[in-house]
């Protein structure tokens, strides 16, 4: 038999698994189901993060808002290796779809559902036709040729894809991008108090903590603003902010992390260019000092 799929592997990427970066994508947002196509213990993982997400909440004092999607596994066995598992993943995504009633059902594939070469999307094209319920898949499996943030990213280019549309902007409105503790999180709390400052105000953060129906909002922000961080995460959201400037015409800021006393200097100032109000961005400086 031919060989249809080559996966190359590099000693750039980490040793990490794309699922919980799938998760991690959508776990706040609301009207949202994910399903995991691989054994039980896989699923572990990603709510072992949640777990752990949400007990540092609580030790700084922070009361927990939100509360994350259902995340379902189709808790395939070793005779699924052999034989195949679509037919446990049809009955997971039908399970998913009468019980929780979801608006969107997202797919991340284990190693093993890749390995055996299970056809995730025509098993996902056929229930959706069914339901009428969008359901997203992405390509990446597991630990296999892919990590973390390759689920992280290519899911939130499906959403984006998929449930953006042109619109309206709202005047004044920021969206943020990026996770960094969630919106309470010290990080997002803070990037939020500097920005009302400059009389604007947040509407969402994506990916992960918009609701289903608030996604129509992402294309209505006139600015947004990337969360602070290096690497890997950096790069893979300045590319979605790059995107909703191209397509929405969303002007963004990403140069900056505004960690220590003069990159937040710098950063402020670069937030009032950005709004045209180089002049209150000084007052707000003065304000900070």
């Amino acid at each position: 038999m031919a060989i249809k799929t080559r996966r190359f592997y590099s000693a750039r990427k980490s040793c990490s698994c794309s699922m919980p970066g799938v998760w991690r994508a959508v776990a706040y947002m609301d009207g949202a189901v994910v399903v995991f196509h691989s054994p039980r213990a896989c699923a572990h993982v990603a709510r072992t993060m949640d777990i752990n997400s949400q007990y540092r909440t609580l030790s700084e004092n922070e009361r927990e808002q939100w509360g994350s999607v259902p995340l379902l596994s189709s808790q395939m066995q070793e005779k699924d290796a052999i034989f195949g598992g679509v037919a446990r993943l049809e009955k997971c995504l039908r399970f998913a779809i009468e019980t929780y009633k979801p608006k969107c059902l997202m797919i991340a594939n284990s190693c093993v559902a890749g390995v055996i070469g299970d056809d995730v999307e025509s098993v996902a094209r056929e229930v959706e036709e069914e339901y009428n319920v969008p359901i997203l898949t992405v390509e990446c499996c597991g630990f296999l040729g892919a990590e973390y943030y390759d689920g992280y990213f290519e899911i939130t280019q499906k959403l984006l894809e998929r449930f953006v549309k042109p619109c309206t902007k709202q005047k004044d409105s920021v969206l943020l991008l990026g996770d960094n503790g969630g919106p309470w999180g010290h990080y997002a709390k803070e990037v939020t108090r500097i920005l009302q400052e400059f009389g604007v105000e947040v509407i969402g953060q994506f990916p992960g903590y918009m609701a289903m129906d608030e996604l129509e909002k992402v294309a209505a922000a006139e600015y947004a603003v990337v969360l602070g961080g290096r690497g890997q995460t950096h790069i893979g959201l300045r590319k979605v902010a790059e995107q909703l400037q191209e397509k929405y015409g969303t002007h963004y800021l990403a140069d900056i992390y505004p960690v220590g006393w003069q990159e937040t200097q710098d950063w402020i100032m670069s937030i009032g260019r950005m709004l045209g109000r180089e002049q209150l961005a000084q007052q707000v400086l003065k304000l900070e000092q």
